[in-house]
């Protein structure tokens, strides 16, 4: 499925079906710096409505639900999950519908700072194996797909 985000960059949709669409790309340094943007990016990441959004209270360490996955619990740790990410407005992140921005793209530094948010969310409450298994996955997208494909 192909969709148009706000960017009006042309996306296609890994919906929670097979692997991300940044398999192969690559994940590269390429950030760029938060000094680099202008007061309109700077206040366009200030609306809570918009997916990059980040409040104060969303660190790297934060357990968005109490239930751990272990692997046969998947379906109600999945349902909780989606519950948590949708409220943060990051479900899209590990649906697939906020892809990588391009590497020119001057908002592409928010992309990683809130796709590592939601990977870091993904890996505090996974148990050890599964984080083992899962952490060096770039993209929260991928990462989502990899536990639908095992423990679904």
């Amino acid at each position: 499925m192909i969709k148009t985000n706000k960017f009006n960059k042309t996306q296609t949709i890994c919906g929670g079906s097979r692997g991300g669409n940044n398999r192969g790309r690559s994940s590269g340094n390429n950030y760029n710096s938060f000094s680099s943007l202008d007061q309109s990016d700077r206040f366009y990441t200030k609306d809570t409505s918009n997916n990059f959004y980040l409040s104060n209270s969303d660190h790297l360490g934060l357990s968005l639900v109490s239930t751990q996955l272990i692997g046969s619990n998947y379906n109600s740790w999945n349902r909780v999950m989606c519950i948590a990410l949708i409220a943060k407005n990051k479900i899209g992140f590990v649906h697939g519908t906020i892809d990588k921005l391009e590497d020119d793209d001057h908002l592409l530094f928010f992309w990683f700072c809130c796709n590592n948010m939601v990977m870091s969310w993904i890996l505090n409450v996974v148990t050890k194996n599964i984080t083992d298994s899962i952490m060096y996955i770039s993209n929260a997208c991928d990462i989502w797909n990899d536990l639908l494909e095992r423990f679904h």
